[in-house]
């Protein structure tokens, strides 16, 4: 339903109608018409609003695309929290306010029961408030899920965040347990940039209703 590593990463599938999702790393409702509203809850706290839509463009039995937009202000020093760190490296809003926009279009493909690869291509732009500036980066996500058991399921991240101006590289792996409506995911993510790696847990919990 949701991606695992923070803004990079979406899925091509859309919440139906007053279905809901909500858990620690997402929180959105379906509109119907395979659109969906949301907002990340952990990023708040940490000086960073956000707020973001879905919507479906094209769904298949074994394939979905979506559109995904999102707005998030970065306050002063939100950029350099954990919880929001993941948006761009080598930036640093101690003292200026930031909007970041990514704009993703995410495909879901299951080939497979026990197989499904997610691919997100991600144009982000971070755009100065306080002082004028813009930076745009692109990003390419692909994770592959495997599923022995039916509720149980393996995750291999991959994403490249820059490309021509690298910015940073992510490979990660992850667990995924559904149980009657509720999803537990964890697992451990490493992210290589110019700057030196940085290793870090990834965690949600979550219901959808």
């Amino acid at each position: 339903m949701n991606g695992l590593y923070p803004l990079w990463e979406a899925s091509g599938h859309t919440l139906e109608r007053n279905q809901a999702y909500v858990g620690t790393s997402h929180i959105q409702v379906g509109l119907g018409r395979k659109i969906q509203i949301g907002l990340r809850p952990i990023p708040f706290p940490f000086g960073s609003p956000n707020i973001h839509g879905r919507f479906g463009i094209l769904t298949k039995e074994d394939f979905h695309l979506a559109l995904q937009s999102e707005v998030m202000i970065l306050l002063p020093g939100a950029g350099n929290s954990f919880a929001s760190s993941n948006f761009k490296s080598r930036i640093n809003n101690w003292a200026e306010s930031y909007l970041v926009v990514p704009v993703a279009l995410a495909a879901s493909w299951q080939p497979l029961n026990w197989l499904q690869l997610n691919q997100t291509l991600t144009v982000m732009g971070v755009f100065g408030l306080s002082d004028p500036s813009a930076r745009v980066t692109l990003g390419y996500f692909v994770n592959l899920e495997l599923v022995p058991l039916r509720r149980h399921g393996f995750v291999v991240h991959l994403g490249e965040v820059g490309f021509w101006d690298h910015d940073f590289f992510v490979l990660g792996a992850s667990y995924r347990l559904n149980f009657r409506g509720f999803e537990l995911r964890l697992g451990y993510a490493y992210r290589r940039s110019v700057d030196g790696g940085q290793g870090a847990p990834m965690l949600s919990g979550s219901f959808r209703l």
